[in-house]
């Protein structure tokens, strides 16, 4: 199979199994408070497991560590090859750098990969707060444990969420049965796409980190309505759930669209430039720059930068 799509992540396969017509859009970056919050909790958190390991930090884990000796892997990149079934290691601490994917392979970041106290492999998965499916109804750690199953001659792993907002733990295990048919599931969803079988559009919670939710024929159709209903403008055969649910739409558009630029206009580097170019830094999965380059690219326009070394970047220049 060849894959003529955007690089479909780990952490996407969720939104691309549920609403596959998602992968057919033109993706930009979503930026919102609450994915930048996700982005600098999770570098909190591979700073304090390093720093703990080489005896500088306290341990922020304590539920799930005892000893530093448990880690194996932290914010480790991989990637699962739904085609064969075969995994590649990438490396630790490459952020999400996936530039040497090939055509039927999915990255993904390992938050931390560690052997309990039974001496067991086990993965953790952080999550800020949005609730997503349990580990053994989850497609992002099905590919997780497919790719430490498959370095470690593994028959199953003990796969866990923990959500940061209130420390709660929820774990499973997957075995190699479960990974397999997860594997056929996404392989088969990833064909469809490619040939044309598949491109419906779907609404759900993987909406709200969908990068092409802006251009989303499905979201943009239920919103216009919701506006020609504050407009007064609705049509009187829709029933009132519609009507409730056309509207939210159109409200969460609206509010989405004010959040990034929101957070946008705090990135930025200084403003306007001299030569009436609008300069935006901002966080991105694809890393289209890394972050050094992004900062010279600003300095030599004599912009400001206020960023961390460690955050990935890329440079958007709008006339």
């Amino acid at each position: 199979m060849k894959l003529k799509l955007p690089i479909v992540t780990a952490s996407g396969l969720h939104r691309v199994i549920e609403c596959p017509g998602s992968t057919t859009l033109s993706h930009t970056n979503i930026l919102t408070k609450e994915t930048l919050e996700g982005v600098e909790r999770h570098r909190i958190l591979e700073e304090s497991l390093r720093g703990w390991a080489a005896g500088t930090h306290e341990n922020p884990v304590p539920e799930i560590l005892k000893s530093p000796d448990q880690i194996l892997h932290i914010e480790a990149a991989w990637v699962w090859n739904v085609d064969t079934g075969e995994v590649r290691f990438l490396g630790e601490g490459i952020g999400r750098a996936y530039f040497t994917t090939a055509p039927g392979e999915v990255p993904m970041t390992l938050d931390l990969v560690y052997k309990d106290e039974a001496g067991r492999v086990s993965i953790v998965d952080w999550k800020s707060a949005g609730r997503v499916p349990a580990p053994v109804h989850n497609w992002q750690l099905a590919a997780q444990a497919a790719v430490v199953t498959s370095h470690y001659g593994l028959s199953d792993v003990k796969i866990s969420i923990l959500y940061l907002n209130n420390r709660e733990q929820i774990s499973g295990v997957i075995n190699l049965a479960g990974i397999e048919a997860s594997r056929l599931a996404i392989k088969g969803t990833i064909s469809r796409i490619c040939t044309g079988e598949e491109s419906r559009f779907k609404l759900g919670p993987w909406c709200t980190y969908c990068g092409g939710r802006s251009v989303c024929p499905e979201r943009l159709s239920i919103a216009q309505r919701g506006i020609d209903i504050l407009r007064g403008e609705a049509s009187q055969s829709l029933t009132l759930v519609d009507q409730w649910f056309a509207v939210k739409t159109a409200l969460d558009e609206l509010t989405a669209a004010k959040e990034e630029l929101d957070v946008l206009m705090k990135l930025q580097g200084g403003g306007i430039t001299s030569d009436g170019q609008e300069v935006f830094l901002r966080t991105t999965e694809s890393q289209y720059l890394d972050s050094g380059e992004a900062k010279r690219l600003l300095q030599e326009k004599g912009i400001p930068v206020p960023m961390k070394d460690r955050t990935t970047a890329s440079l958007i220049i709008k006339k």
